[in-house]
């Protein structure tokens, strides 16, 4: 059966959206674990279409993410399945964002970029530093993730939230504690065995315990060619600056891996009626099939330029059941059809 992903009515507010390289090694690890059909009830289950695998750079909706592990840790029968995930993870799968973060100067300086750059990996979340005593908590924190679906997505953050910590304090370094959000449950004793270390329970999010001294530490490993502020940040700003539009377009995406284009599945995902998303989208000045249209055009002119898919699944995958028909959109969004834009790029 699949499950209801909730997420707040679409008005002002942001859509929770995150990347889908956050998933990790789970598809592969679960397929491993359990086989190719959980691994599909998994993704059927979260209403997520399979060929996200194959587009981690995609945005989904951030409840899908927090489902997607509560279902697969299901179909595991494996109740550290989130924590295993997150333990062969590497900081950097999170790509620019952790990249630049990982390079700042001192440990403290890498939570200031996080905070400051998380908008590159999703739209809503927080980094913290808490002082609690002579402890500092270094803390992510997400309205999705903290929820009563949110445990097995929680565990796997721990891992990686860690890893960003070892850069600077080394490979071996330990915690003194950790916490997460939810309550003390029968999983704890795995936890605390897989992790090496004390789990709290009862927080804010998702925490590692640090001390004043720990975050002055220095980086050991300054990179030859670092990102600057000027690379980052500008994508910070330009991410902001799309607004309601960008998360729109996202959903549209979405709903493209399957060959879907209609409204209606959009305002489903957006938790809004089709005339609400036609309001919102009028009041941006933009129509739906015109949006569609530029969707479509961007996703086709990556697929073109950066992969050798035929252009009959290109079709397919931009949401055009009929390649001439792809074909003719394609030659009046470019002013040529798309085996020219493929030849110039390869010329």
């Amino acid at each position: 059966m699949r499950q209801t992903i909730t997420i707040p009515a679409m008005v002002a507010q942001l859509i929770p959206l995150t990347k889908a390289t956050g998933m990790g090694p789970l598809p592969a690890m679960l397929e491993d674990m359990a086989g190719v059909r959980p691994l599909e009830r998994a993704f059927a289950k979260t209403q997520l279409p399979l060929a996200i695998i194959e587009h981690l750079d995609q945005e989904i909706l951030m409840p899908q993410m927090v489902h997607l592990f509560e279902n697969a840790s299901r179909e595991a029968a494996d109740d550290l399945f989130g924590l295993r995930v997150g333990l062969a993870m590497k900081p950097t799968v999170y790509g620019k964002w952790v990249r630049y973060a990982i390079e700042a100067a001192t440990l403290h300086g890498a939570v200031l970029r996080l905070k400051q750059t998380i908008s590159l990996h999703q739209n809503i979340g927080n980094i913290l530093l808490e002082r609690q005593g002579e402890t500092v908590l270094l803390t992510y924190s997400h309205q999705s993730v903290v929820s009563e679906h949110g445990r097995h997505h929680a565990d796997h953050i721990l891992p990686p939230l860690l890893g960003i910590v070892r850069h600077f304090l080394g490979a071996n370094w330990q915690p003194e504690w950790v916490r997460l959000f939810y309550g003390k449950d029968h999983r704890h004793n795995g936890l605390e065995h897989m992790l090496a270390t004390e789990v709290r329970y009862r927080g804010s999010g998702v925490s590692v315990a640090l001390t004043a001294t720990d975050l002055a530490t220095k980086n050991p490993t300054l990179a030859a060619t670092p990102l600057t502020s000027t690379d980052v940040l500008s994508d910070v700003l330009s991410t902001k600056a799309k607004g309601s539009l960008a998360q729109i377009e996202a959903l549209m995406s979405l709903r493209l891996l399957e060959g879907n284009s209609d409204i209606a599945g959009v305002a489903e995902l957006a938790k809004s009626s089709v005339r609400s998303l036609q309001r919102l989208l009028r009041n941006e000045g933009v129509s739906y099939r015109a949006l569609l249209d530029r969707v479509r055009f961007t996703k086709a002119s990556t697929l073109l330029c950066e992969t050798q898919a035929p252009i009959t699944e290109i079709a397919l995958m931009t949401g055009f059941s009929d390649p001439a028909h792809f074909t003719r959109s394609f030659k009046r969004w470019a002013g040529m059809p798309p085996s020219h834009l493929r030849h110039m790029q390869q010329a």
